[in-house]
């Protein structure tokens, strides 16, 4: 212990670095703590060891798991070519997509006599490059969580009862015969063509569709609207970029190209290569962006805008920077942000090296700021000559849905006499304010299709047993705009269906097979069999899990639309006064891999914290608060 008393009192030769304040602080009750945790002089356990533990557990789980799989009916497509006969023992890879959120990955599914085991990325897609990220290689183990939905259940009077899908086909055939007026369609977000194709005839028939998902980057794409008149994804290429400014946009991990940012980071770090990228971080809490910065500058969240704006003031007052057409400010809206502490002290030294380096710069906003910040951002980077280099924009349709808020309005209003809810939870992550849970007691009838059953489910008079993205057939869009496929590896463990199948089953005299709507949205409307080519495109389609040439490694510029820059206000804080910044978890998400134990294990990368949660506190605050470590 005296070498932790010696290391953490002197800080002459350099940076000290601890594990907790408790240890910095090298207490008393710490030392008897951590001797107790790991007491000297004791013998090595003895008995069963880790190694023949797992190995016992490993083989106990896999015959348990064997019982549950069975090969789909579809012909499926592996990724790499197999014999004519499937060899027992032998791994099989299949390419498909997971979504999470509004951004979808193009992986590789390990099958190993029918039973999924393992993810990775596909190596063939531009923006996995064979790189996954932990929520996709713990994907696998939500397909056999204990806790799915395992039949379709019918809620009436206070009563439960275990009912089966011909019942809700039944029910909807009677529900839905007179037309879909009154009906209400709330969707999780997805990029799927096939999806959006059947929410478009149900808007068609007199249905209201509406999105809600809790992590999402709305924002990012009003602000580019704001920026260039057009709703568009910002494309990065951070092998361009020299001078990289992040701010809250933890690039590394959150981004939803950050396997290629990791990839591309990495490579402008090469000493040998006779130049190294350099990375500045404005951030509220720490993450592996920051940790990986040149420079990192604590900043609040809600001080971030004024960062950006600071930078701007030293940009063009300070540096001469012109501004460009269209930018929709002026130099005297700069002088108040002037100096302002929120730009830190070096907010000087970054726009000098943005000046040095123009045309090789980045400027990055996160998904939690509003959408004036990334409107300053773009006029930044417009300003600087980084388009078409370091950043670029891919333009996009928004689809004509509304919000939640537009939702509980129509629930309030008496205006829905059926709900659909196709995914999500939102009575456990919409904003309080909203009273969404209220508000769905008075729809007509609500019917939720969803993985298991949640606090959404409980309130809603049907739930409806949802499959996992290994056993469905499906598509979406990656954020480069690649289409790409979406196949099971095993037919559905418990019966359940897809949100295309379900609607399919709402909107069709007839309902198809998850397959036959994939693949008619494949086709484009033409009939396969007037196609010679077809089929081939179709099988290539599957075995490389995207369409060749269908996504764009670099965007477009755009011209700016001269559309005012709104100035950023926020209130001085203080103890009396705090900012309280809800993150987004690296173990749960937004509290939907939960039971996931895969991912409850992996410790926070700062906190080292599992299984848990807590309110980090910057010591200045903390000792003006007058709280420590571990206090409720």
């Amino acid at each position: 212990m005296s070498e932790f008393s010696t290391k953490n009192q002197d800080f002459q030769d350099g940076r000290a670095y601890w594990r907790s304040l408790d240890e910095l602080a090298d207490t008393d009750a710490f030392r008897t703590q951590l001797e107790n945790e790991f007491p000297s002089g004791i013998d090595a356990p003895s008995g069963m060891s880790r190694r023949r533990f797992l190995q016992v557990m490993s083989a106990s789980i896999a015959m348990v798991s064997l019982a549950g799989c069975r090969w789909p009916k579809e012909d499926i497509l592996p990724y790499a070519a197999r014999p004519e006969g499937m060899t027992p023992g032998t791994p099989l890879k299949f390419a498909t997509t997971m979504e999470l959120g509004p951004v979808a990955h193009s992986v590789l599914a390990t099958s190993f006599d029918g039973r999924p085991i393992k993810i990775d990325g596909n190596p063939d897609a531009e923006l996995s490059g064979g790189a996954s990220d932990a929520f996709a290689q713990a994907s696998v183990l939500d397909l056999y969580d204990p806790d799915r939905g395992r039949h379709v259940i019918s809620r009436e009077g206070g009563s439960t009862r275990r009912r089966s899908w011909k019942d809700f086909e039944a029910f909807a055939a009677k529900r839905f015969a007179g037309g879909l007026e009154g009906v209400a369609i709330l969707s999780e977000a997805s990029t799927s063509p096939s999806l959006w194709g059947l929410l478009g005839q149900a808007i068609q028939k007199g249905a209201r569709c509406y999105g809600w998902e809790p992590v999402c980057r709305d924002q990012e794409i009003m602000g580019a609207a704001a920026a260039f008149g057009v709703p568009a994804k910002t494309l990065l290429d951070l092998e361009q970029a020299r001078v990289i400014v992040d701010f809250e946009a933890n690039l590394l991990q959150d981004h939803p190209t950050a396997l290629r940012n990791n990839r591309q980071f990495a490579a402008g770090r090469q000493a040998e290569s006779g130049h190294m990228n350099r990375l500045y971080c404005y951030e509220n809490s720490f993450t592996t962006t920051g940790g990986a910065a040149d420079h990192r500058f604590p900043t609040a969240s809600s001080e971030i805008g004024a960062a950006v704006w600071a930078l701007a003031a030293e940009l063009v007052l300070g540096e001469g920077l012109p501004l460009p057409d269209g930018a929709g400010f002026r130099r005297a809206d700069l002088k108040p942000f002037r100096g302002h502490a929120a730009g830190s002290e070096h907010v000087a030294a970054v726009a000098k090296d943005l000046m040095a380096h123009r045309g090789h710069g980045l400027l990055v906003a996160g998904m939690r700021q509003p959408a004036e910040v990334h409107h300053m951002v773009h006029v930044l980077n417009a300003a600087l000559g980084n388009v078409g280099h370091a950043v670029s924009y891919l333009p996009m349709d928004l689809p004509p849905v509304g919000n939640l808020k537009d939702l509980v309005a129509d629930l309030n209003a008496g205006k829905v006499r059926t709900l659909l809810i196709l995914g999500g939870n939102p009575v456990y992550d919409a904003p309080a304010d909203l009273e969404f849970a209220k508000a769905l007691g008075k729809a007509g009838v609500a019917i939720h299709l969803a993985h298991g059953e949640d606090a959404t489910s409980r309130k809603c008079a049907w739930h409806l047993p949802k499959t996992h993205y290994l056993e469905s057939w499906g598509d979406a869009i990656a954020w480069d705009g690649t289409h790409l496929s979406v196949q099971p590896l095993i037919e559905p463990l418990f019966g359940a269906r897809s949100s295309i199948e379900v609607l399919s089953l709402i909107l069709e005299k007839e309902p198809r097979s998850g397959y036959a709507i994939v693949r008619d949205t494949f086709a484009g409307g033409r009939a396969p069999e007037a196609d010679s080519g077809f089929e081939d495109r179709w099988r290539d389609y599957l075995n490389a899990g995207f369409l060749a040439g269908s996504g764009q490694a670099r965007g477009r510029a755009l011209a700016l639309s001269g559309r005012a820059v709104k100035v950023p206000h926020s209130a001085a804080l203080s103890a009396q006064n705090l900012e309280l910044s809800f993150a987004l978890d690296q173990s749960v998400f937004d509290g939907r891999f939960a039971n996931n134990a895969w991912l409850q294990e992996v410790p926070d990368f700062m906190t080292k914290l599992t299984w848990d949660n807590a309110a980090l506190v910057s010591p200045g605050a903390a000792q003006e608060l007058g709280i420590g470590q571990g206090e409720f």
